[in-house]
């Protein structure tokens, strides 16, 4: 007799059988002992979870020629015989990838109609459901509407998003879930035992986190362990055949991005390299590893959902002593972006040596975090000493940031004085800006003189830029501002120095842009762009 691949040969065949999908045989069972199972069902969910496994034994359910209903199914009539061995006619098993057109719809439609040859009902298991094309959808609507009652449609799917709502409406949804670690070794151990297959639980954890939750995965990996070792399977083996990075291996990376260590940090990465592990691999065990760092850092109690054994957890906790929060955090970002860079290049090991020595060179960088800390410091701190009436410096506050734009205002100052004022001039330039373009282009060309009497003085050449800032309206703007900056009633004064030997052109083209400068059309347009009249040449 031919090998039978364990996925094949540990097929549950009873709904007690089924892994970590409690809640829908419970649902399936109790269905089928009170008589209310419907015409069509949408068993959605990862691969390798059970769902045309449960769709045989349901097969089998409504079938089974045991009158004991809660027996179901009893897998020893002919009915069940024949659905386990796949030769029964009335339960056919369909590939929805490769017939997934109109016309193998058409001919299914027309199976439909008769009735079943040997089996109480016609069961018709479509799988992949979400390949069939819209016509085909459309062609199979009409006959979920109004279907033989012998007739029972069960859909899988790992893709239920891509099903019209024209078919979930007519079908009851099941959902399974990924199976979890421990019942993936569970059933493992169960395998290898009978299957006397020496194997410690290392081995096992490793091979249920390779399968990300699913047992057909995991039992295709035990396969090929088998084949590979026959018997007494370690750990090594499993990382061997499976390309994952060992634990020690992740460990010593760590502990040399800790230490800044950059030479032995690139030594391990050349050594995991050259034992044929994958690069994308490693930096998705990099990331989960350090997901598992940043969980037991923020909080012990979060080490009972991390997937690892009491010694590496153990190891976990120590480790995770060399790291902050931030700097965790800012790794962990790192690593996503770059897992993803290495699957769109062909220079994987450049890329990645690049990227852990950017990654190592991140612990000297201040976290954005604590930015936002010390600026909200800094607020607190200027809002207590506003509220006590402490002495504010015009020149302290302004160093304190990078840029005017960030200054809304300043406090009250009983006496200004030239200094202050100077200070403060760019901030209001900016505020000006904000309101009209042009008119702070014009402002900077002139020169604060003197602060008398509550007026302050600026001083212009004469000029197109001191006729500009001269208007009425532009200096309400200024001195608007300059309230809002000074928060003092402050009158702004223009002094202009007279030009000598002014050439007769220049004055009218001087005549020209003010005149132009008044048309609301082009005044519009200087305040967006921010410009002004150079130039006029008249024809």
């Amino acid at each position: 007799m031919s090998y039978l691949a364990l996925a094949r040969k540990w097929r549950p065949q009873k709904f007690e059988d089924v892994i970590g999908q409690e809640h829908i045989t419970l649902s399936l069972k109790n269905a089928i002992i009170s008589g209310r199972t419907t015409h069509a069902y949408l068993f959605a969910g990862p691969r390798g979870t059970g769902k045309t496994t449960t769709a045989r034994i349901l097969a089998k359910a409504l079938n089974c020629q045991r009158e004991d209903k809660s027996m179901h199914p009893c897998n020893e009539c002919n009915s069940c015989l024949e659905i386990t061995c796949g030769s029964c006619l009335d339960a056919l098993e369909i590939d929805g990838a490769s017939n997934r057109g109109i016309d193998e719809i058409r001919e299914l439609r027309e199976r439909v109609k008769f009735a079943p040859a040997s089996l109480k009902n016609k069961v018709y298991i479509i799988d992949e459901i979400h390949m069939l094309t819209e016509p085909a959808f459309n062609a199979l609507l009409k006959t979920l509407e109004e279907p033989p009652p012998y007739v029972v449609f069960i859909f899988a799917t790992t893709n239920p998003h891509k099903v019209p709502l024209t078919i979930l409406s007519r079908c009851q949804r099941f959902d399974f879930k990924k199976i979890s670690n421990q019942k993936i070794i569970q059933a493992l151990e169960l395998i290898t035992k009978e299957e006397n297959i020496n194997m410690d639980y290392s081995a096992l954890s490793l091979i249920s986190q390779a399968a990300t939750g699913s047992l057909r995965d995991a039992q295709t990996i035990l396969d090929q362990l088998i084949s590979y070792k026959k018997t007494d399977i370690t750990k090594e083996d499993v990382l061997f055949l499976s390309g994952r990075v060992s634990f020690e291996n992740l460990i010593n990376i760590s502990k040399a991005i800790s230490s800044q260590d950059k030479v032995s940090c690139l030594n391990q990465i050349n050594e995991v390299y050259y034992n044929g592990i994958d690069l994308e691999q490693l930096a998705f065990d990099l990331l989960r590893f350090y997901k598992d760092l940043y969980f037991i850092k923020i909080s012990s109690s979060l080490s009972e959902i991390l997937e690892v054994s009491e010694n590496e957890l153990d190891t976990l906790l120590e480790e995770s002593q060399n790291y902050s929060l931030d700097y965790l955090r800012n790794i962990i970002e790192y690593l996503k972006k770059l897992h993803s860079n290495l699957k769109e290049t062909d220079h994987s090991k450049l890329i990645l040596e690049l990227g852990i020595i950017d990654l190592i060179d991140l612990k000297d960088k201040v976290p954005i975090t604590q930015i936002l800390n010390r600026l909200k410091e800094v607020e607190e701190n200027f809002r207590e000493n506003r509220e006590k009436g402490s002495s504010f410096s015009i020149e302290e506050e302004y160093d304190n940031f990078a840029s005017s734009e960030e200054i809304s205002s300043l406090e009250i100052i009983p006496s200004l004085n030239l200094s202050e004022v100077k200070k403060g001039w760019d901030l209001l330039l900016e505020r000006v800006k904000k309101k009209k373009a042009s008119l702070k282009a014009c402002l900077r060309e002139g020169e604060i003189l003197e602060i008398n009497n509550e007026t302050i003085v600026l001083g212009f050449q004469e000029s197109f830029s001191s006729k500009i800032v001269e208007k009425k309206e532009n200096i309400e703007i200024i001195e608007e501002e300059i309230k809002g900056v000074y928060n003092q009633e402050l009158k702004l004064k223009i002094a202009i120095q007279k030009k000598n030997n002014i050439r007769k052109e220049d004055t009218a083209n001087l005549n020209y842009s003010l005149l132009l400068d008044s048309e609301p059309i082009i005044k519009e347009t200087l305040n967006v762009f921010g410009g002004q009249i150079i130039k006029v040449n008249k024809k």
